[in-house]
């Protein structure tokens, strides 16, 4: 492809000019330009790369584009949606399309969204033709690169240095190379998982029997915090719900997902009477067939466009990593799980109660239950918070008649509920249920805790921020390799270091977020303790989106800082009314802390009704009557 010659950015008008390269291509770019006043961004979320391009242009202004990548995300979802949406009615087999990241949509999982809005940034930046610096474009993914080149190729203010084809043909060669080994280990790993339920479960009591009808099944995650209370699961999601159907004589069992770690499937045989293990219903010959299933995008051509640009390589991209990746096979699996459990014993079956977070394994499950047990109710609860840029939460135009769906979502709270109103879910499947994960925010003994006062209100000198960071990897790391660079030395408040409790995300450890072993530095530790046991005890909570920790912190009485990195931020806007939350970025971090810390501030709850309408009460009558 022919492309701009170089030298004519020194020949344009005075108007914004864009010079597109790899980060690889940062120093030819900039010695290109060498005399020239210019700005430059980063297209990417790889921080080490974006630190390297950075090294090399020490005398270059760099721009935020954070803020601005929000704010087209915000005017792009819907038709991003939608076009989702139209891709989808495409596909010839629904489950495969179902168990795809495509159809997620969810930025936690896939970068199409965020690599769209970076299309979208530079189109309105070339549209806005108005006057401005230079500005040479750092973009990450080569697939994101092509994109740009093929679209604008001609475009007289945009030139070009990298962007060919050839660094696509390497990336896919890199993809496709992991294929094999990728289905060969989850297809091992669910044998192994197999044949250690035969061997446990082999003299245990069927999980069906004696089972008087109607039943009631509560979906529950399997992970090392389940076994905390000795002879019973404890569930962190649902609470106390299965004991508050019990009490007015339902049948409830909880049950299990499909894949549960195979170190923990021992401890679940003392429970297989008032646990469903979900494993034990898989036939080997499903597990083959389910690991093995193979999803291709249909139509191309006809499906790659969306406002006018043309989105095949974006498209290819997505399709390779999820080749390269075992979510598809296990997401078809609990699919065939869901399936079996349904047609063995879906007449024993009235509702099912499952979290809902519109990911691809429920929409799986509620299409397993309607095709095989469609008697079954099927109940989601929403049971976090709504975040506004997390698209699972909001639907394409129309979608809701399409796509399978829970046939109730109760949701925990009339703030949650009015966002999902918004995201396109019909009200006809919305009811507030309350907060069943959050109860503890409205006991009166939780308040009097809460009002022990922090160190800046009690004499003692020494500090503590709270730190929490959220499941995605590359908002994480931002704010962690800041503070491990930042606070290397002490920060001292009123003489005394400050103290940083670092709380990772369950599915985030600190062994995933560091692919490197990390040495804190002092004043700096790691706990699992629950939030709600951290926070009266703190004075400050640092946090980056997108997470709901600050709305536990905020109620509270904690201060809160929010960490604004230069990716999407996926919780922008979704505040509390006369309720506002400091900023901060990398290069004021230090002094904001400090800030915060020397501040006194009075640290007490919010008023019941602000924590109503975050995290509802509890309405036992609508639960029992869903169920009933």
């Amino acid at each position: 492809m022919r492309s701009t010659p170089i030298r004519r950015w020194h020949e344009m008008t005075t108007a914004l000019q864009l010079l597109v390269a790899a980060p690889e291509q940062a120093a030819r770019a900039a010695r290109t330009v060498a005399g020239c006043a210019f700005d430059w961004c980063y297209f990417g979320t790889d921080l080490s790369r974006q630190a390297a391009v950075a090294a090399v242009l020490p005398g270059a202004h760099w721009i935020r584009v954070g803020d601005a990548l929000t704010r087209v995300a915000t005017e792009m979802k819907q038709p991003f949606l939608d076009w989702i949406d139209t891709i989808g009615r495409q596909q010839g087999n629904p489950v495969n399309w179902w168990a795809s990241a495509f159809a997620s949509s969810n930025p936690l999982e896939s970068d199409l969204f965020l690599l769209v809005c970076y299309t979208r940034l530079v189109q309105e930046w070339l549209d806005a033709d108005r006057e401005g610096p230079r500005r040479l474009v750092i973009v990450e993914d080569p697939w994101l690169a092509l994109t740009l080149r093929r679209h604008l190729a001609r475009h007289p203010r945009v030139t070009w240095c990298g962007g060919s084809l050839g660094a696509c043909l390497q990336d896919a060669i890199f993809w496709l190379a992991k294929v094999p080994r990728v289905m060969g280990a989850t297809l091992l790993s669910a044998i192994r998982s197999f044949l250690i339920v035969k061997r446990v479960f082999r003299h245990a009591a069927h999980d069906f029997d004696g089972v008087p009808q109607p039943l009631t099944l509560i979906y529950t995650w399997i992970e090392p915090r389940s076994f905390l209370t000795p002879g019973t699961l404890t569930d962190g999601w649902a609470g106390r719900l299965k004991e508050l159907l019990s009490r007015q004589g339902a049948c409830v069992k909880r049950f299990t997902p499909a894949s549960v770690p195979p170190s923990l499937l021992p401890r679940l045989q003392p429970l297989a009477e008032e646990c469903v293990v979900t494993p034990r219903h898989l036939p080997l010959f499903q597990i083959v067939r389910a690991v093995c299933g193979w999803h291709r995008l249909q139509r191309l051509p006809l499906i790659a466009r969306c406002r006018g640009w043309d989105y095949r390589w974006l498209l290819s991209r997505e399709q390779l990593r999820e080749w390269g990746q075992a979510d598809f096979g296990y997401y078809r699996l609990g699919y065939v799980a869901m399936r079996e459990l349904a047609r063995r014993h879906g007449h024993r079956v009235q509702t099912i109660i499952s979290p809902f977070e519109n990911q691809p394994w429920e929409k799986l499950l509620c299409l397993a239950w309607r095709t095989a047990a469609p008697h079954v109710r099927l109940i989601g609860y929403q049971h976090v918070w709504v975040p506004s840029l997390l698209l699972p939460y909001s639907l394409a135009t129309g979608q809701s008649e399409r796509a399978p769906l829970p046939d109730l979502i109760v949701a925990n709270s009339a703030f949650n509920l009015a966002r999902l109103l918004e995201g396109g879910y019909p009200a006809s499947r919305l009811v507030n249920g309350g907060a069943l994960q959050y109860e503890y925010l409205h006991a009166a003994s939780w308040r009097a805790a809460s009002n022990a006062a922090p160190a800046a209100q009690t004499g003692r000198t020494a500090r503590t921020a709270l730190v929490t960071f959220p499941v995605s990897r590359a908002h994480a790391w931002s704010l962690f390799a800041a503070l491990v660079s930042e606070f290397r030395h002490p920060l001292l408040v009123d003489g005394e270091p400050v103290r940083f409790v670092l709380k990772c995300h369950p599915a985030l450890p600190m062994e995933r977020l560091s692919q490197d072993p990390v040495t804190l530095p002092p004043g700096m530790a790691l706990s699992q303790a629950p939030l709600r046991q951290l926070l009266p005890s703190v004075d400050l909570l640092l946090y980056v989106g997108p997470t709901s920790s600050w709305w536990e912190a905020r109620l509270h009485g904690v201060p809160v800082l929010k960490y604004q990195t230069d990716l999407l931020d996926m919780d922008a806007g979704h505040g509390i009314d006369g309720f506002s939350v400091q900023y901060c970025c990398r290069a004021t971090l230090r002094a904001s802390i400090e800030a915060c810390l020397s501040e006194v501030v009075e640290k007490r709850p919010l008023p019941e009704h602000v924590v109503r309408r975050l995290f509802d009460r509890v309405d036992e009558q609508l639960w029992v009557t869903l169920t009933g």
